[in-house]
């Protein structure tokens, strides 16, 4: 891919709006959801307003603390700017909305994100290990 920006500009151009004309080619080749994470280069939070082709656009902002009610008492807590942006013409408000709950939900529960090794079998329950039988 990198061949593709030695190209000169103008050369880059004209075939990024060959492929943006033909929507099948832009699938094929751009794909239809995309992740940018534009927070890693900024302190603090905020939010990103991508101009995207793409169908979904997941823009992840930085991180930045606020002070939020827990359990009656004041605390700091760090919060993720998420951007989610669905192309409106390919996908319905309903599906997008339980979409990004769902995103935001794993994203609370840390999904995914592998245990380190001394929980992986919980507090007091060791590691399973066979046994052989003498017969």
């Amino acid at each position: 891919m990198l061949w593709y920006l030695a190209l000169p500009r103008a050369l880059r151009m004209l075939g990024w709006q060959v492929v943006m004309g033909r929507p099948l080619w832009f699938k094929r080749f751009g794909g239809t959801v995309a992740v940018s994470a534009i927070g890693m280069f900024a302190a603090g939070g905020g939010w990103g307003v991508p101009l995207t082709p793409t169908t979904l656009m997941v823009t992840v902002g930085g991180i930045a603390q606020r002070r939020v009610v827990v359990d009656g008492d004041v605390e700091t807590r760090e919060y993720l700017s998420l951007t989610v942006t669905v192309d409106h013409d390919i996908v319905d408000g309903a599906p997008a909305a339980r979409y990004t709950r769902r995103l935001c939900e794993l994203i609370e529960q840390a999904a995914g994100l592998a245990e380190p090794a001394d929980h992986r079998h919980g507090p007091s329950q060791p590691a399973a290990q066979g046994s052989a039988s003498s017969g």
